[in-house]
């Protein structure tokens, strides 16, 4: 595999995180052994400022069991490599909500939290 670090973090293209983001996140996952993390987001105009704030729910395995289906954004996301590999990635035959997918094989081995 190219990616060799224990950590893979996704964000799209026109996203910014916040400094601490990777770092917060990361801590929490080594913290409590978490397969896949995620964050609440803020979207925001071109002059930065906040247009709408949205907080995620914390644990994402229970609201998943709920039938809840917007649990986790994905661009805000960092999995573990193992369990990334373990789900075999992507499913590259979905032609739609290949990270929705990809979160639900993640959440039946591991744990996911925002």
């Amino acid at each position: 595999p190219l990616v060799q670090s224990r950590w893979i973090a996704f964000q799209d293209a026109d996203d910014v995180s916040h400094p601490e983001r990777f770092e917060t996140q990361l801590r929490l996952m080594r913290r409590h052994r978490i397969a896949m993390s995620g964050c609440s987001f803020r979207v925001v105009d071109e002059k930065g400022r906040c247009l709408r704030e949205r907080h995620m729910v914390r644990n994402v395995n229970l609201w998943i069991r709920l039938g809840r289906r917007f649990t986790l954004l994905h661009p805000t996301s960092i999995v573990d490599r193992e369990c990334m590999l373990r789900v075999g990635g992507f499913d590259g035959t979905a032609r739609v909500a290949a990270d929705q997918d990809f979160l639900l094989r993640v959440a039946r081995l591991g744990r996911v939290r925002n």
